[in-house]
């Protein structure tokens, strides 16, 4: 990644994964996270808390998205034939982090290790 001028105000990444390789990018160039640019991924995955600081990320609701599926194949299984896609509403959480110096991170903590 070559970090050209103008410098981005924020990154949004794909997965949490792309946050990390973005955040080393940014700050190989010397570019202030989150001083001058805001990185967030997608996921909430266990890879936004086990790094050093917290990512800003929208964290999937995993438990929803699996009892949706579970549900379809038990329908398909039972003999129902759904249409070939699967409509659910499902509600993401959003998950400041430090790399967006969100005001509500000055109350988060992170989880201590046992």
């Amino acid at each position: 990644m070559t970090i050209q001028s103008p410098v981005p105000d924020a990154v949004v990444c794909g997965d949490d994964l792309i946050v990390l390789g973005a955040l080393g990018q940014l700050r190989r160039a010397g570019v202030d996270v989150p001083g001058h640019t805001r990185v967030t991924g997608f996921d909430g995955t266990v890879l936004s808390t086990i790094v050093e600081e917290s990512l800003t990320t929208i964290k999937q609701p995993l438990e929803q998205i699996t009892a949706a599926a579970i549900d379809a194949l038990l329908n398909r299984i039972a003999g129902d034939r759904p249409d070939t896609h699967l409509d659910a509403q499902l509600i993401p959480n959003l998950q400041p982090g430090s790399t967006t110096a969100s005001e509500w991170v000055t109350s988060v903590r992170r989880p201590q290790s046992t």
